[in-house]
């Protein structure tokens, strides 16, 4: 009977010491955004005679779980430095006192982030691994600005996409994982300094005409450091434009086109110049340039102006009016809003014989913007000839109303001056309009009476006048 005992004692004491052991609970491995140390938390095994806790980590191309930490059977987390933003994939196995071990918990792996950076479209792409070993899995993940550690949304996927992000600014996130029940899971943080090439806060154009060519000139804010840039042109401010001409790789801050062959006398060209970023996107464009129209009528000596309006948005601009004369350049008026402007060009008139005008008058329209001036087209107008002539000289040799000289408001291309007697006869001829009769008639003075001259010029712009009449010669 003793011997049965002995026995069954011997067998059950066998049998326990064979019992594998409950295993532990897996309850989550975290990531401290802030400094990147990972923690293994779980629930200890029920069975009392635990030992230890031994982790494995599962190591792609390795087979089986290689053996991370061993940890006595009072602990129930775990701390580890870990820099890399990887997921790391661990399992649990608890050991009893006589060396036998659980069964493996289900896997459970940290959270790893990745981030893409869409400058072309001003958002940020976030993706992350999924948080693997809850029961119930994943019921979902929230996205945290780490900066000001707001929720900035949530979602049940593995991404998330953050719009109107804005360049050249620093952002930081993490992902927390969160399951059915109480457990939750936060990922490495991730960060992105949105470096975007800076945009230009102006470009200011200009556009001036030379003959038959629009003179387009852009000036670029310095700090800018795109090197992409289309000029634009259209016919109509209210119409689309067409793009004329592409620079690429251009570093500089001033950009200047010629546009050739146009008909700058009567029709306004309109131009902008966009700026490209990286992903040929416009990004910046300047406010429409055109080029400004002169428009010349005359009435005797009088020329009137009138011209189209520089940039048509800019209600404070300043023009100046340039008349040309002889290859010599005047400001006849300056700082003018006016679109329009009356030259009396009748006190350019001498009648002493000693000044002459040109036949041609010359202008031009200039505005100075805010980095540069742009110019009109040039226009010339032939002035109506005015031909004046005296009706009597006294040629007694006192200085004083000796020649008698006809006094033209203009430099002729052709002049001939005949005087005759009463009978026909020529007495003087000259082709120089600065020459003129001193009432001798082959180096002697003719008598006082009446004769009459005869006057033929041509001006410059090819018109023919003709003028003839008497002349009383008298000898005080």
């Amino acid at each position: 009977m003793k011997s049965t005992v002995i026995r069954t004692v011997l067998f059950f004491i066998t049998l326990s010491a064979g019992a594998i052991p409950d295993a532990a609970v897996f309850t989550s491995i975290s990531v401290d955004p802030a400094t990147g140390q990972v923690t293994i938390t779980w629930q200890p095994s029920p069975t009392p005679n635990i030992k230890q806790y031994e982790f494995y980590e599962i190591i792609q191309g390795i087979d089986g779980g290689v053996p991370f930490v061993t940890l006595p059977r009072t602990e129930t987390t775990y701390t580890f430095s870990s820099a890399a933003n990887v997921s790391r994939r661990f399992y649990l196995v608890a050991r009893d006192s006589a060396n036998v071990a659980s069964d493996e918990t289900p896997m459970h792996n940290s959270i790893a982030t990745m981030l893409q950076f869409d400058s072309c479209n001003n958002h940020i792409i976030l993706s992350w691994t999924p948080y693997i070993g809850w029961p119930g899995g994943v019921l979902q993940y929230k996205v945290y600005d780490y900066n000001s550690g707001t929720i900035i949304g949530s979602t049940t996927s593995t991404s998330y996409v953050i719009q109107n992000i804005q360049a050249n600014t620093s952002y930081s996130y993490y992902i927390k994982a969160e399951s059915g029940t109480s457990a939750s899971s936060t990922s490495y943080r991730i960060s992105k300094y949105t470096a975007m090439p800076a945009t230009p806060s102006f470009i200011i154009g200009t556009a001036s005409v030379e003959g038959a060519n629009i003179n387009t000139e852009f000036s670029i804010d310095p700090s800018s450091e795109l090197s992409s840039y289309i000029l634009y042109r259209s016919l109509s401010i209210t119409r689309d434009f067409d793009a004329i001409h592409t620079f690429s790789n251009y570093n500089g801050k001033l950009i200047q086109y010629s546009d050739p062959d146009l008909n700058t006398t009567s029709t306004t060209y309109y131009y902008k110049l966009a700026a490209l970023n990286t992903c040929n996107v416009e990004i910046k464009t300047s406010g429409p340039v055109n080029n400004i129209i002169l428009n010349v009528s005359n009435e005797s000596l009088t020329n009137h102006l009138s011209w189209t309006k520089y940039k048509p948005f800019s209600s404070d601009l300043r023009y100046t009016v340039i008349q040309v004369n002889e290859a010599i350049q005047k400001k006849i008026i300056e700082n003018t809003s006016s679109l329009q402007y009356t030259d009396d060009v009748s006190p350019l008139r001498s009648y002493t014989g000693e000044k002459r005008i040109e036949n041609e008058f010359c202008y031009f329209i200039t505005v100075r913007d805010t980095l540069s001036e742009s110019k009109s087209n040039r226009i010339c107008v032939s002035v109506m000839p005015d031909i004046k002539a005296p009706n009597g000289f006294t040629p007694n040799g006192d200085g004083k109303n000796d020649i008698f000289k006809p006094l033209l408001s203009f430099k002729p291309e052709k002049y001939l001056l005949v005087v005759y007697n009463r009978w026909g006869n020529k007495l003087f001829q000259s082709t120089d309009p600065e020459t003129g009769w001193d009432g001798r008639y082959k180096g002697v003075p003719v008598e006082t009476g009446v004769y009459i001259y005869s006057l033929m010029v041509t001006s410059t712009d090819g018109r023919e006048t003709t003028q003839s009449g008497e002349i009383t010669v008298v000898y005080p």
